[in-house]
């Protein structure tokens, strides 16, 4: 019966946990999660359901089991409450939050670039020496050598007791131990130009946030540099990232110039996965400048990169040129391309956008 009960406990228990990542999931795609971050918790609401429980009757004026049936020993009905219901908060860390990016995409694990990658330093007890201290004494092992030596001595006869003596001590020692792990740096590059709205901002500001945490979950290590242009470009933190508002024309060269800068002082391309994901409504202050912008990526940026993401939101107020320029210029069709694209009407659409950008496992 016990086991009965804990079964139903348990299903109840699920059931309300499938309800509330329902419920984070709708988070997830009106862009809410980012608001909500304690460190590395979000907490989603959830209505409280209490579990099933039996009342007994209080016994008074009958016996056990007699009564209305109400089973809560109050007379007559119960008014309705005006009173706003119960909520609690279910917690999910990043690295959850990740899984439910996993599942809810279907995306497939990013095969990093072989030769990038970083010797990681680790120390295990994987050897025997013959000083230590007593804590990591090696029982077998000494054992052994006082087994040895007594027998060697021919002082040894069954049902003796062996007895270790200091040369017989063994230790477990730490050995150092360098193993491959594979790190990544991306680059934001967000237009914050006048003709990007706030919605459009957000929008990219958003879809950076689990960009972030979906390469978190693929490397062991990860670097984010963020860089933000109008018609010049400068290098922020993340907080200004996602909080600048700017106004001004448009110059993309200058963000992959700056780009291009940071990644020759600070990455080398065969000890790093590079990825970029840059975020603009497609204008660009003019041909010549979009010009200019090929010839930086094709010089000192794609021969080095995993991945440009490029994704472009829809505006009422910018063109949208910059992506049929990229259209015109490369062979995107190509499996072997580093470029992949994307456009965004609204916020629902973020999640589609980040499968096409990694849908590949790039």
């Amino acid at each position: 019966m016990s086991g009965s009960i804990d079964r139903d406990k348990q299903r109840f228990i699920d059931i309300t946990k499938d309800r509330t990542r329902k419920r984070l999931k709708d988070m997830l795609k009106r862009g809410e999660i980012i608001g909500k971050r304690d460190g590395k918790i979000v907490k989603v609401p959830y209505d409280v359901i209490e579990l099933p429980r039996i009342k007994y009757h209080s016994g008074e004026g009958g016996e056990g089991g007699e009564g209305d049936g109400s089973g809560d020993g109050d007379h007559g009905e119960k008014k309705p409450s005006d009173e706003i219901g119960e909520h609690e908060l279910e917690a999910f860390d990043l690295e959850e939050l990740a899984e439910e990016l996993l599942a809810e995409l279907e995306l497939p694990k990013i095969e990093p670039k072989g030769c990038r990658m970083i010797q990681s330093h680790n120390e295990k007890l994987k050897t025997i020496n013959r000083v230590g201290p007593q804590g990591r004494i090696h029982k077998k092992r000494t054992f052994k050598n006082a087994l040895k030596r007594s027998m060697a001595s021919g002082s040894h006869y069954p049902g003796k007791i062996v007895s270790p003596v200091r040369p017989d001590r063994r230790y477990r020692s730490f050995k150092p131990e360098f193993t491959p792990e594979m790190n990544a740096v991306i680059f934001y590059i967000m237009d914050v130009s006048g003709s990007m709205g706030q919605e459009q901002k957000e929008m990219v500001r958003t879809m950076s946030f689990w960009v972030d945490l979906w390469l978190s979950k693929n490397y062991k290590a990860i670097e984010s540099r963020y860089i933000i242009h109008d018609a010049a470009a400068k290098e922020v933190d993340r907080d200004t990232f996602f909080t600048t508002r700017e106004a001004g024309g448009t110059m993309i060269s200058s963000a992959y110039l700056k780009t291009a800068e940071i990644l020759q002082d600070n990455y080398k391309p065969e000890e790093w996965n590079i990825y970029i994901l840059q975020g603009s409504d497609g204008d660009n202050w003019s041909k010549e400048d979009t010009s200019l912008c090929f010839q930086i990526l094709n010089r000192d940026l794609l021969p080095h990169l995993n991945l440009l993401g490029y994704v472009q939101t829809r505006s009422p107020y910018g063109s949208g040129q910059y992506l049929q320029d990229i259209i015109d210029n490369y062979n995107l069709k190509d499996e072997n391309s580093k470029i992949l694209t994307t456009e965004i009407a609204d916020k629902a659409g973020i999640f589609d956008s980040i499968k096409d950008i990694f849908g590949k496992g790039k």
